[in-house]
């Protein structure tokens, strides 16, 4: 331990703090799911929907405590109105299912038939490259022309 003639209280450590400040994250939104609403040209799913929709709105909301304040009470309203209007429709009408479009007919033969030989001749030329070609002397590091000379 150093005496206090060692000038060691002066000699302190000094740190660097390197503070970094990062956003806030907001909070994205839930993303519903997309709506077959072009079953809603047919009538017996019109009629499904405008059933359900009429009877989960008319049903009367939960009963609300005497602390909520009215603003609470208008957001939970608008809340539930959200949530029975996508609700109800997704159960009548069902999501939308995305299919991927290629650029030709997955029936059609003639197209099928030339994916086909693409493909084969693209595997046989990949495995062509890397496997030695037949045919050709292979390369061997042999000193055999040196060899001859010094004798």
């Amino acid at each position: 331990m150093r005496g206090t003639c060692c000038w060691s209280d002066h000699c302190l450590v000094g740190n660097v703090v390197a503070l970094s400040l990062c956003r806030p994250r907001c909070h994205l939104a839930v993303r519903c799911r997309r709506l077959d609403v072009a079953k809603l040209q047919l009538d017996e799913y019109k009629q499904d929907l405008q059933k359900t929709l009429s009877s989960q709105l008319a049903s009367s909301p939960p009963d609300q405590s005497v602390t909520n304040t009215a603003h609470d009470a208008v957001d939970e309203e608008w809340n539930r109105i959200r949530d029975v209007t996508y609700k109800a429709p997704s159960g009548a009408l069902g999501f939308v299912i995305s299919k991927h479009r290629d650029w030709f007919d997955e029936q059609d033969i003639e197209a099928n038939a030339l994916l086909q030989c693409m493909h084969t001749t693209h595997l046989a030329y990949i495995n062509h490259k890397h496997s030695p070609v037949r045919g050709q002397p292979t390369a061997e590091p042999s000193n055999a022309h040196r060899s001859n000379s010094v004798k």
